[in-house]
């Protein structure tokens, strides 16, 4: 019942139809990211018996199959010459010197200027910086399912998603309306329900009581 509150939280704002309310696309987007999101989580926490609950080894695994599934999806985006223009803008003759009165002399060996290859710079070091929060954000989500279950990690990252939008509202001053309050309401009320939940379950049974007669006499003595 907790996980369908959360799911009509996400309904609800979808609900939206004030300015840059959400598309049909958009909705259908995001149910289809939800459903991979939970196939996802239920495949890690099958996988981690396949590598005797390792968490870096299949973070490891993950990173590489990731990466080569990136290989045809960049070439059916057409990145590809794009990725070889930025590579040539970088390799073809952009350096440069200076004399004292800032002209051009010519291609040197040394005090060179870098005039080309910028946005190579920042595609490596973008995917740098996100190499490394990506990795980060791996263990911390395998571990998350390792020591609970695929769905107390979708009702985790249903939560990170309303502290995201409170955060949004703050910095980007995003506007909240009568649909997306509501939509958060009922996830942080599916959440907390589910929590509840948990929490009893986990809670250790009390031993129930022994009244009656044992091998014939009264066990109450």
């Amino acid at each position: 019942m907790s996980c369908g509150v959360v799911c009509a939280g996400f309904l609800a704002g979808t609900l939206d139809r004030g300015p840059g309310a959400v598309s049909m696309s958009g909705v259908f987007w995001g149910l289809a990211s939800s459903v991979t999101t939970a196939y996802h989580s239920i495949v890690i926490k099958s996988s981690l018996d396949v590598v005797r609950g390792s968490t870096m080894d299949l973070v490891w695994y993950n990173n590489v199959l990731s990466a080569v599934g990136l290989v045809p999806l960049v070439i059916l985006g057409g990145e590809v010459p794009t990725l070889y223009g930025l590579a040539a803008d970088a390799v073809a003759g952009s350096w440069s010197i200076g004399d004292a009165d800032g002209d051009t002399v010519g291609l040197q060996t040394s005090a060179l200027e870098p005039i080309g290859g910028h946005g190579l710079q920042v595609l490596l070091w973008g995917g740098f910086m996100t190499g490394i929060f990506g990795f980060l954000i791996n263990i911390a989500g395998f571990l998350q399912i390792k020591v609970t279950s695929p769905v107390t990690h979708m009702i985790s990252s249903a939560v990170r998603g309303v502290i995201q939008t409170v955060l949004a509202v703050m910095i980007f001053h995003d506007i909240v309306t009568a649909a997306r309050a509501s939509g958060i309401f009922l996830i942080l009320l599916g959440s907390s329900l589910y929590t509840y939940v948990k929490a009893e379950e986990s809670k250790p049974s009390a031993p129930p009581a022994s009244n009656g007669r044992v091998n014939g006499r009264d066990s109450n003595v």
